[in-house]
């Protein structure tokens, strides 16, 4: 690469580019260059640089491929205006005017122009594509039996708890793998014990949650919370909120009270087991559950995100806006906060079948 290229490459991220990375979202949304919904956000530690998890990505040729055990593409504006243009590098540049060493030939142009309408029609077929899986997937969600073998509270659980140790627990990656029973999870949201006091000397962002042991169905390489260490896991771990104030992809239900949240659990999972309880933030009028559905089998990550998104189809289906919120929810390496007796504390144990992973695995298949 040239001095001169060099240059107009720094110049452009400093000018344009800049621009175009203030306006990235921090939360997953819509990928410029794949078009994906919920895939392309901020780099969480580079601010110039962007993240798609979409496997629609690699078609597009915009980023690198991330290395790792979750595939992604990484980037940076540059790539983004180049795709976009249709255009390498060098052309986009000369094109833009940053880069004077000749200007485009007409040739070049014409080429350009042809490469960025085959683009375009690439994305279009994908679109297409990508809408008649959909409405696939959607009836064989209608037809799926979810049920597996009938769920027993003895059976075993494999899981990692977070304690505190001098730290709260969301800021707290390093757990312990532990092997304990279904049972005894349903006995500890039953017991539900008393939320920590506060602290003499507590600042104003002192919040009694953070200091709760946290817990999640999946186990992690060295124990170690991320999305990267993922080994496997035994349960779906679903947050279902509802708050008549929240707009846009906040929105969920008007109002989630215990037999509201049965009927929409029976109509998006029917019979199917779960374990339920209220957050530490539930209210009256607003309440706000954490839902644990078990799995015959434990599943890997990839797996574990298809089976969220099938929940989430599924709620759709059924008529239900509240699982349609927060993608997070669909990683492995969530946690939950352990119970604890806040106010309007409920819990829930709902018998039935554990969730048949082959099957709704299957919705996805040619």
């Amino acid at each position: 690469m040239g001095e001169a290229l060099e240059d107009a490459i720094r110049r452009w991220k400093a000018g344009p580019g800049a621009a175009m990375a203030s306006e990235w979202p921090d939360r997953p949304g819509v990928c410029p260059a794949c078009g994906s919904h919920a895939s392309f956000h901020r780099h969480p530690q580079n601010p110039h640089r962007w993240v798609c998890f979409s496997t629609w990505h690699p078609h597009t040729g915009a980023g690198r491929l991330k290395d790792g055990e979750i595939p992604c593409f990484v980037g940076d504006a540059l790539d983004l205006a180049c795709h976009a243009a249709g255009m390498p590098l060098d052309g986009f540049l000369r094109d833009v005017g940053y880069l004077t060493d000749r200007q485009l030939t007409d040739e070049e142009r014409a080429a350009y122009a042809r490469r960025r309408a085959e683009q375009e029609a690439a994305v279009q077929r994908r679109r297409m594509q990508a809408k008649a899986d959909t409405r696939t997937v959607m009836r064989r969600i209608r037809a799926l039996r979810w049920g597996s073998v009938r769920f027993d509270l003895d059976h075993e659980l494999m899981a990692t708890f977070f304690r505190p140790d001098g730290m709260p627990t969301a800021k707290n990656p390093n757990g312990l793998e532990r092997v304990t029973s279904w049972r005894k999870l349903a006995g500890w949201l039953e017991a539900a014990p008393e939320p920590p006091p506060r602290p003499d000397g507590a600042g104003e962002t002192w919040k009694a949650k953070d200091w709760l042991p946290g817990w999640t169905a999946t186990r992690f390489e060295g124990a170690r919370r991320s999305g990267e260490t993922v080994l496997d896991s035994g349960a779906l771990l679903v947050d279902i909120d509802s708050d008549p104030e929240a707009t846009g992809e906040k929105r969920g239900e008007p109002d989630l009270p215990p037999d509201r949240l049965h009927e929409l659990m029976a109509a998006t999972l029917p019979g199917v087991a779960y374990l339920a309880h209220t957050s530490p933030s539930s209210r009256v009028g607003a309440w706000r559950w954490r839902v644990v559905v078990p799995f015959d089998r434990r599943v890997n990550a990839d797996e574990y995100g298809r089976i969220a998104t099938a929940v989430r189809m599924s709620a759709i289906v059924s008529g239900w806006r509240c699982l349609e919120a927060d993608p997070g929810w669909t990683t492995p390496a969530r946690f939950f906060y352990g119970p604890a007796t806040f106010p309007d504390y409920h819990h829930h144990i709902e018998h039935g079948a554990v969730l048949n992973v082959a099957r709704v695995l299957g919705v996805f298949h040619a």
